[in-house]
């Protein structure tokens, strides 16, 4: 037996989600000591989260809600036992997290790397499992692109999450940059001008064709890098992006496209961070350029 759930807890479920793929983004600077706490510390958060949903769904008279994990769990197993539910999966794992954050906060040591991949498989694990057996439901149903306002990222976004689902990474990680490279082209104009013109084709023998060729090679590179800081977007997380999904261009209408260099070996871990990262970069394009058909107050 599962509880229902209603528009409330979706919602809610989707700000989880959210926490649990912003922590992943945040785990792939885990070189620094001070990225793997923080890293470390909003996997924790989507645990929280989750359990005090549980608590709140399972037993809705009840008083003040703790924050501590191993309290959370001693209340909720009561609470969902009386729903038929059984108690709550990797209850152990995510004890461990929140001692590695503990640790961290009141001691002085930060996570290892170790620490942080055992804390990023185990909040995946949790979220999963404990969502399908409290409410029935898969997380991964649950799509964030549904929160994004521009309905032709979005569309991309849709089949990145699907084929995420299906375990076919390289799509995933293509769409998903796809869907970036769209909201970023949406925002162009009224940050950096429209996208650089010139002729691709010419004698290639030719030194003032060859130079005009490079020459706008080097202006197109200079206006992606001022849009992407004007954005505040991470250069180095772009790049990195690049080197899992590739290269995608987009022809002038945005009626087709192509797809170049995407890594072949490319793992869940990897398209699953491509994925997160887009979502997050288009979400924070869209809070900063506003109505996505007039970004920062200028028709298209």
């Amino acid at each position: 037996m599962s509880l229902t759930a209603d528009p409330i807890v979706r919602r809610k479920l989707h700000i989880v989600k959210g926490l649990y793929r912003r922590a992943l983004v945040q785990s792939t600077k885990g070189h620094v000591p001070l990225d793997r706490l923080l890293a470390v510390i909003m996997f924790d958060l989507a645990n929280e989260t989750l359990l005090k949903m549980v608590l709140v769904a399972a037993d809705p008279r009840t008083g003040k809600v703790p924050s501590d994990i191993p309290d959370l769990i001693q209340k909720c197993d009561p609470a969902l036992a009386r729903h038929d539910v059984e108690p709550l999966p990797e209850v152990h794992h995510i004890r461990a997290i929140r001692g590695v954050r503990n640790d961290a906060q009141h001691d002085g040591r930060t996570p290892t790397e170790t620490e942080l991949s055992d804390a990023r498989t185990y909040t995946r694990d949790f979220l999963d499992r404990a969502t399908a057996q409290v409410w029935g439901l898969s997380l991964a149903s649950l799509r964030l692109a549904d929160t994004i306002t521009d309905e032709f990222s979005k569309s991309f976004l849709v089949k990145a999450e699907e084929a995420l689902d299906n375990d076919d990474y390289q799509s995933a990680a293509q769409q998903a940059n796809a869907a970036l490279e769209v909201s970023l082209r949406t925002v162009m104009e009224p940050l950096v001008g429209g996208p650089a013109q010139g002729s691709w084709f010419g004698d290639a023998n030719d030194r003032i064709f060859l130079g005009r060729q490079e020459s706008l090679r080097t202006f197109r590179r200079m206006q992606e890098t001022v849009q992407l800081l004007a954005l505040g977007v991470d250069l180095a997380q772009r790049q990195r992006c690049r080197e899992y999904a590739g290269e995608v261009w987009l022809t002038l209408n945005d009626d087709s496209m192509h797809f170049d260099g995407t890594k072949e070996d490319l793992t869940r871990e990897e398209a699953e961070w491509v994925v997160s990262y887009c979502f997050d970069t288009i979400s924070e394009i869209e809070a900063r350029a506003g109505d996505m058909e007039r970004p920062f107050g200028r028709a298209l």
